[in-house]
């Protein structure tokens, strides 16, 4: 009998957390939908003039540059822009950004003195994206890229080394910024892992405020304008939804719990 009660006074709280959370759910697979693009400064930021933002999403890249013992300003050092030397196995990890089809588009350069190309072959997870001769200018390059299921994108690089006199370093070539747009009318299916994220963390607030003898209503309004909110930050989190560039705008919340800035 006393079971019978208790799974009675439950009901309510059961349908109501559930209806939270498919809202949630629809709300958030809206979010993704939205148009987003984003540029990462590799090697340092030229209006803000912050370095390391791009840290997090490097794997097989050497230190930024321009650098100098002399002087901390390294916007005044030659040429005049960040960079940073790929190893001759780099790698590019963007995870949670959504799943579907991207549009990514490269600038990069041999960083060759004498002007010979660059060759090597780039891959989106496992699967070539295109083989390359870069040259000694600086070039964009322009490849669709799937995201894994997961919701995450990954960029391979595997260049042909340079090993220059008295330098130890593993050089592959020169890249300076990497932008991510998304594809144009194609439906972009939320990053898994965010969307576990998000439904943990409604049914907590409303586990929670039930628990602080919320009253029902109350308890749900307040789990609903949580789905809001996520959905607003997904959506739109520190316009223009850049990561990496400025401050904060290093990484919206579709990452998750993400640290794009040092220090």
């Amino acid at each position: 009998m006393k079971h019978g009660l208790a799974s009675h006074r439950l009901l309510p709280d059961l349908v109501a957390l559930t209806v939270a959370l498919l809202m949630g759910l629809l709300l958030w697979t809206l979010a993704y939908q939205v148009p987003f693009s984003v540029v990462l400064a590799i090697g340092g930021d030229e209006t803000t003039y912050r370095r390391h933002d791009d840290a997090p999403f490097l794997h097989g890249f050497n230190d930024p540059e321009p650098d100098s013992d002399e002087t901390w300003q390294w916007w005044t050092l030659a040429p005049g822009y960040a960079y940073r030397w790929t190893e001759s196995n780099a790698r590019i990890h963007l995870p949670g950004i959504g799943g579907g089809r991207w549009v990514v588009t490269l600038l990069a350069d041999s960083g060759r003195p004498a002007g010979e190309a660059a060759t090597g072959s780039w891959y989106v997870g496992e699967q070539l994206a295109m083989a390359v001769q870069v040259p000694a200018a600086p070039r964009r390059y322009r490849f669709t890229a799937q995201a894994s299921s997961a919701g995450d994108l990954e960029i391979g690089m595997q260049m042909q080394p340079f090993q220059p006199a008295n330098d130890p370093r593993d050089l592959g070539l020169v890249l300076r910024s990497v932008q991510i747009t998304s594809a144009a009318a194609a439906f972009q299916p939320p990053a898994a892992a965010v969307l576990g994220w998000s439904v943990l963390l409604l049914a907590l607030v409303y586990s929670l405020g039930r628990w602080l003898v919320l009253p029902l209503r109350p308890a749900f309004v307040l789990a609903v304008l949580l789905a809001v909110l996520l959905a607003v930050l997904l959506a739109f989190a520190v316009s223009p939804r850049r990561w990496c560039c400025r401050h904060w705008s290093g990484w919206r919340w579709r990452a998750g719990v993400w640290r794009c800035w040092r220090g």
